[in-house]
């Protein structure tokens, strides 16, 4: 009686290690596969995921560091954007000239500042743009919504000390579209002010293109 129980015995444990072999061989075999697919199908995929985030990548550096490449449309010294307010306070004067010669320029609305809008707007594409890593996301909205409320500091900073220069001195007759020197000068102040001059933009595109490039660097697409 003894022998049979020691033959079923063994019998039991040479199928749970005949199970136990099949299971580790069937898992060998998944992670064989598992391995060859990632280097045969996962690959091509994380490839094109690597390129759309180079792409979203080259897309915003080109925008950011346009406005400091000399030979660029979009280039700093190139930009007016004092232009629509400018013209507002124009038209003001052109419409009133008695009043204003009487009271003085009053402006209670003026147009909002075009790099305001432009950089929320470049914060929002970038807030939902699929092929982004997070943390390099977080870090570009941040910037693009700084420059914005910059902007937007700088702007309403412009108009007020222009207005008043122009109703102190009296000189509503130089009030030209063309006569654009002073406020322009006063916007770029205000960008000093707001701790946003062009030196500060130059540091902080250029940390980001840091960032860009240690991302970049970093990336291991297996």
């Amino acid at each position: 009686m003894q022998a049979l129980k020691g033959q079923s015995m063994d019998l039991e444990s040479t199928k749970n290690l005949a199970q136990i072999g099949f299971w580790l061989g069937a898992l060998i075999l998944a992670f064989l596969t598992y391995r060859n697919a990632r280097k045969t199908l996962l690959s091509p995929v994380n490839t094109e995921y690597q390129k759309r985030i180079f792409d979203s990548l080259v897309n915003i550096s080109e925008r950011l560091f346009s406005e400091l490449k000399m030979g660029k449309s979009q280039h700093w010294i190139r930009q007016r954007p004092m232009k629509d307010a400018l013209a507002e306070i124009c038209e003001e004067w052109e419409n009133n000239k008695d009043s204003v010669e009487k009271y003085g320029l009053e402006l209670t609305d003026w147009p909002a500042a075009s790099d305001w809008y432009e950089f929320h707007s470049l914060a929002d594409e970038v807030r939902y743009e699929l092929f982004l890593p997070e943390v390099l996301r977080e870090k570009i909205v941040c910037y693009m919504e700084d420059r914005a409320n910059a902007a937007e500091y700088a702007h309403d900073y412009a108009v007020q000390k222009f207005v008043e220069e122009v109703n102190r001195e009296r000189k509503y007759h130089t009030l030209t579209v063309d006569n654009f020197m002073d406020i322009e000068n006063f916007y770029a102040e205000g960008m000093e002010k707001a701790e946003m001059s062009i030196d500060e933009i130059h540091q902080r595109n250029r940390a980001l293109m840091n960032e860009f490039v240690r991302y970049i660097e970093s990336f291991d697409p297996t």
